[in-house]
């Protein structure tokens, strides 16, 4: 399941209240997969756990035990802006807690009691601390001396967590959404009319079976490598700016680097065709954003010409 607020946003572009998101939550996340972000992953993932577990006679008692975790509670969640949170899936138990985070790693894990787990994605790092009374928390630990938490509840259902969290968290990503999976990153630089994507440069772009991906795209000045030659870059500019992109689109050339950008991320494990239609979007974006402009300034003209038009009658009259 790719990470993504991308999708997220352009699901909730032509969205404008928190009332409107409310109804269209029940089928948010549904229309949006295989993409999600921690919410939607930790969402389907408690929802999934919990009916496995009910099924089992031997492990019914654990279902409810399962919750739904945030490390941002709804009231702050409410002043924030935008919201930055957390979710995960987590079953807390007196001598260790088991956590699904699939944005930090693949595979469930667990964090021992008074102990720090450190996940495939180093930046995530989970503490699990035992209070008075036989009490437990999970805490967030980027750096191991300034723990982050209690991790808690979700306080609300599916529709409340898309309307005061997913709603206004993908409102503010319209400049450069992502698309994460395992290997790859895709950005799609909105404003600036520019896509970046980053690959695995020595441990898959070198390899002979994808010879042709790294020849054809060592062709283009966009072209990179970084951090120590881990990971390449390739940046591809969609348009020149402004208007000019809503007015004319795609060129033949950008299409066809498109073409095989989109090939690669095939490879890497997004959907095929799925490159090129996030970059719809974005010509979409422009073109809604031209004819409302357009729009605007036709009635604009209207409104003064009749204006002109009323003065003149009032002064003849009074001629």
């Amino acid at each position: 399941m790719p990470w993504s607020n991308f999708h997220t946003w352009d699901y909730f572009r032509s969205i404008h209240s928190k009332e409107a998101a409310r109804e269209q939550a029940p089928k948010f996340w549904d229309s949006i997969y295989p993409f999600a972000t921690c919410l939607g992953m930790a969402t389907s993932v408690t929802a999934a756990l919990k009916h496995v577990l009910g099924q089992d006679a031997e492990l019914a008692a654990y279902a409810d035990r399962v919750q739904l975790a945030t490390d941002v509670g709804l009231e702050r969640c409410k002043e924030m802006s935008p919201p930055r949170f957390h979710c995960v899936t987590m079953i807390r138990f007196l001598d260790h807690c088991v956590v699904i985070d699939l944005v930090a790693q693949a595979i469930a894990f667990k964090v021992w009691v008074h102990s720090m787990y450190t996940c495939t994605q180093a930046c995530f790092r989970y503490a699990y601390v035992g209070g008075r009374n036989q009490t437990r928390a999970l805490y967030d630990c980027p750096r191991p001396d300034n723990p982050l938490g209690p991790w808690t509840d979700m306080e609300t259902d599916t529709v409340g967590s898309s309307e005061h969290y997913a709603y206004p968290a993908a409102k503010a990503v319209r400049n450069t959404p992502l698309v994460l999976v395992d290997t790859l990153t895709v950005k799609m630089d909105i404003i600036q009319q520019q896509t970046k994507v980053k690959v695995p440069y020595v441990d898959w772009l070198t390899k002979l079976n994808n010879a042709w991906f790294l020849h054809s795209l060592r062709q283009h000045e966009g072209f990179e490598r970084g951090d120590g030659d881990a990971i390449a870059c390739f940046t591809l500019s969609l348009g020149t700016g402004g208007a000019d992109f809503a007015i004319r689109g795609l060129s033949t050339g950008t299409l066809i680097w498109l073409g095989i950008l989109d090939r690669v991320c095939t490879a890497l494990g997004l959907p095929k065709g799925e490159v090129l239609r996030m970059v719809d979007v974005v010509v979409d974006f422009w073109k809604e954003a031209f004819d409302s402009v357009c729009a605007k300034d036709k009635a604009g003209a209207v409104s003064r010409d009749a204006g002109r038009g009323g003065d003149c009658g009032e002064s003849g009259a009074e001629v």
